[in-house]
């Protein structure tokens, strides 16, 4: 049977799926949780938990500003933190690159946008070579992604120092922008709540 969670104020109630099932004969009506000592269970517990503590921090929130909270709002807060959507490296660069296009003439040479378009092929050979993806998500990347694909220009693809510098460091530019984008994203759309 699948889970539901169940949040109900002031006589308002908003339900939602866990996604998560559970057999309904191994299942503790009053305590809302899994029956058993395996690790299944113990897990599924563990996750349930989890809900229970980002429903009470969010009411903790919302008490400390001291403003009313509905159940809908617990619902939408708990939901939107995580289905999130996750942007990938690829998507985000060809994005980045067609908003790039559009400024050759005006602000940026096209000799510069050239080098955009060519860093983006040579970061999707690399993810193939390394990885054996099309892809990576935006949170995969880190430090040892970056020196990584360095590594890959230099031996790989025979570039020359400055070269896969430059390759390097508007990745990286690239990144930088996008995280400071989505961060400020959130703290916009939580002054607007």
């Amino acid at each position: 049977m699948p889970i539901y969670v169940r949040v109900t104020i002031n006589k308002e109630r908003t339900e939602w799926t866990c996604q998560r099932n559970w057999d309904s004969n191994r299942w503790n009506q009053q305590a809302g949780r899994a029956l058993g000592i395996k690790e299944e269970a113990k897990n599924l517990n563990q996750y349930l938990d989890a809900i229970q503590i980002n429903i009470f921090q969010i009411q903790k929130e919302f008490a400390l500003r001291n403003e009313l909270v509905t159940s809908a709002q617990v619902r939408a807060m708990i939901l939107h933190k995580s289905e999130e959507k996750k942007h990938s490296l690829i998507e985000v660069y060809q994005y980045h690159n067609q908003q790039f296009e559009k400024l050759v003439g005006s602000e940026f040479s096209y000799g510069t946008y050239k080098k955009f378009k060519s860093a983006l092929k040579s970061l999707k050979d690399f993810l193939e070579w390394k990885f054996k993806k099309k892809d990576v998500y935006l949170t995969e990347v880190n430090h040892k992604f970056i020196t990584d694909y360095e590594f890959y220009l230099k031996t790989v693809h025979k570039l020359q120092h400055n070269s896969a510098m430059v390759n390097v460091k508007n990745s990286k530019k690239l990144y930088g922008n996008v995280w400071l984008m989505i961060g400020l994203i959130k703290i916009y759309s939580n002054l607007i709540k």
